[in-house]
């Protein structure tokens, strides 16, 4: 409790630290200097798992102690928007924090259209600005903070929220969004040279595109990217090809032009692979953090950043959830599990000794997301993957 880490994506936007000191119990201030105001990189990209211009503030506040308060004054400024010309925010009230005083204003010009929804906050739009500005006003109180379920799904699903955006729904976000999707992931010469030589003797499409897919997910190393909007928009395919590495939307994106070159239409699906099976109520970036690949030809989804699934199995995070299908322009669903696809059969057989001892033999079939859980558990049985390792 005795620092506060504030976040920021260093080619989008800028984060100033306005104000911060500790509150004593007896009142008195000390102010945090400047040299224990902090700009660090973001740790996760020191390392070859994810290349990231996230940046962050650490405040770290003095004589911290027993009855003692934080205070910090921030300013940021979004100065680039994730899609060019459109504006999009979503603020949600966190059952599990008390809020002794929440207040949140807008003013936008009134020759742009943003859409507003706001469930379960007090306020809504109030008088105009002194030039035609609409100015919008919402205030929240949450004096008891509520102990979290294990099992609970996303706060985001149903908590107290407050949402901005220049989308009215996920159809219109689709069509933006694969506006800047769309040109990184086209079936260029070398992606055809590559399916091709993938899908050599295959004349069947849906095996060439089981083929495709388990070249993507087990010969692309999957590797994060967060550069400037790079959260947002994938490498392009032929990059992807030439690093043989990528994240969900870069190896997504090498599939689908993959199958686009061998004529099998395919879509990008934005997911939350969490805990979230709610889209917000305008069009907008959140809830997704994922995405992986829609094939409508047979209703199917794929994920190739799970490299040990089968052709069509998903992680159980990803099942009965929507999606953004963004080259579609419509939203769509995961399947859910089922008894008919996803199983787990035991056969136990034991034969008990004259002397009291017991012996036997257990035998399991794995089907679905079972088999798929199952498989990145025996991976390494017998050290099939230390060469991969390396």
């Amino acid at each position: 409790l005795g620092q506060e880490d504030f976040s920021y994506n260093s080619s989008l936007e800028t984060l100033e630290i306005l104000e911060a000191y500790t509150i004593l119990p007896d009142g008195k201030k000390i102010m945090v200097q400047p040299n224990a105001i902090r700009t660090v990189e973001d740790s996760v990209s020191q390392g070859a798992a994810m290349f990231s211009d996230v940046k962050h503030k650490i405040v770290v506040f003095s004589n911290v102690m027993v009855g003692a308060k934080t205070y910090v004054k921030t300013k940021r400024i979004n100065h680039t928007p994730l899609i060019p010309g459109q504006y999009m925010d979503r603020s949600t009230m966190n059952p599990g924090l008390e809020y002794k005083s929440y207040l949140l204003e807008l003013e936008h010009d009134p020759a742009i259209k943003i859409y507003v929804y706001s469930d379960k906050v007090k306020g809504g739009r109030i008088a105009d600005g002194p030039s035609g500005q609409i100015r919008y006003r919402y205030e929240y109180k949450q004096e008891i903070a509520k102990l979290a379920d294990a099992l609970r799904v996303s706060f985001a699903d149903f908590a107290p929220t407050i949402q901005f955006s220049t989308f009215k729904n996920y159809e219109e976000f689709a069509v933006a969004f694969n506006k800047l999707v769309a040109p990184r992931i086209v079936a260029t010469p070398k992606v055809k040279e590559l399916a091709d030589q993938i899908t050599k003797g295959i004349t069947d499409p849906k095996e060439q595109a089981v083929a495709l897919y388990n070249w993507v997910s087990r010969e692309i190393r999957y590797v994060a990217i967060y550069l400037a909007n790079g959260g947002l928009v994938p490498e392009a395919a032929d990059d992807v090809i030439k690093t043989k590495y990528g994240d969900c939307k870069g190896k997504s994106g090498l599939l689908i032009a993959l199958l686009a070159a061998k004529g099998i239409p395919a879509s990008m699906a934005a997911i939350n692979a969490g805990k979230s099976y709610t889209l917000a109520k305008l069009g907008m970036v959140s809830p997704m953090n994922h995405a992986i690949t829609y094939i409508p030809q047979w209703d199917i989804y794929v994920d190739p950043t799970l490299e040990l699934a089968r052709f069509g199995q998903l992680d159980y995070s990803e099942m009965d959830t929507p999606t953004v299908l963004l080259s579609m322009g419509k939203v769509g669903h995961t399947p859910n599990m089922s008894i008919k696809n996803d199983t787990t059969i035991t056969n136990v057989k034991l034969k008990i000794e004259p002397n009291g001892e017991v012996k036997g033999t257990s035998q399991t079939k794995y089907s679905g997301y079972n088999e798929y859980s199952e498989r990145s558990g025996y991976a390494d049985y017998k050290k099939s993957v230390n060469e991969k390792w390396v």
